[in-house]
């Protein structure tokens, strides 16, 4: 018997979910200024106390008392991003599940109430960002150490000294906000999927498409997989054909960066009827 896909709900699903990316996209939008707000303000001091030096210090025998004061900026930076991105995660998750329940009401469905154990998400990203934004920050640490220890030997002014140096915290507030927004993608996408596993269980002919960010810098294998799939959706438990990876769902771990990073897809969910 062929299988038909019910879209008398559809209109409005498609409805709820670009009400869904976009609130999502507001929510990590300010996620993002709060850690752009905390490199500025750091970049401020570091450069204030760089300024600060006094011309008879500016020496190769102060420079190590000052790059032990800025390191130590640096550390409250990396604990304060850890921190912010962390209590982000489980907002995340949050707002996940409501919104995937909410998205599954539209077709029509009464969603059961299913807690959702969120742990496993929450540590696995935790252990992600800890190593992201460890690695960013000891990056930015020996960067400014070498501007430092340079404009000390080269005789450079202060001042030169610390335009370098908020040139380099530009550079590490442009990775660490990919490599955030990167992340609380990949938990709404994790979030998603582990919610709708569960509620398959108990919602026959649940399935899922591809739903593709439509944004202009958006990747074509992303806009292909939204037409493969948009009438032919597939089993929650099988893997998507994006480009050359098999991907479980948008932003998926264990797919390649060329697919997962920076991605604004979304998967779709529809019910069918055999």
């Amino acid at each position: 018997m062929a299988t038909l896909i019910v879209l008398e709900a559809q209109p409005a699903y498609n409805r709820t979910i670009q009400a869904y990316m976009k609130r999502r996209d507001a929510l990590i939008n300010k996620r993002l200024d709060a850690i752009d707000n905390l490199f500025r303000s750091s970049s401020d001091r570091v450069n204030y106390f760089i300024r600060n030096v006094k011309e008879h210090q500016w020496k190769n025998t102060n420079s190590s008392e000052l790059i032990s004061s800025i390191n130590h900026e640096i550390n409250l930076l990396d604990t304060k991003i850890k921190s912010l991105m962390i209590n982000d995660l489980k907002s995340v998750v949050d707002f996940t599940k409501e919104r995937v329940d909410k998205s599954i009401e539209v077709l029509g469905v009464d969603v059961p109430y299913m807690p959702l154990q969120t742990s496993s998400i929450v540590e696995l990203e935790t252990m992600l960002v800890n190593t992201l934004v460890k690695g960013q920050t000891a990056a930015t640490k020996a960067g400014i150490d070498y501007a430092v220890r340079a404009g000390v030997a080269g005789g450079k002014s202060t001042f030169e000294v610390a335009k370098e140096i908020s040139q380099k915290f530009d550079v590490a507030l442009y990775k660490t906000n990919r490599q955030a927004r990167t992340e609380m993608l990949r938990v709404d996408s994790m979030t998603d999927f582990k919610r709708t596993t569960q509620l398959a269980q108990t919602i026959g002919g649940l399935r899922k498409n591809w739903l593709w960010s439509h944004k202009p810098d958006g990747r074509q294998t992303h806009a292909d997989a939204e037409a493969r799939y948009e009438a032919n959706p597939i089993p929650i438990d099988e893997y998507f054909s994006v480009g050359k990876a098999k991907l479980m769902y948008p932003h998926d771990p264990a797919g390649p960066p060329g697919e997962t990073i920076n991605c604004g897809c979304k998967m779709g969910k529809v019910i069918v009827k055999g």
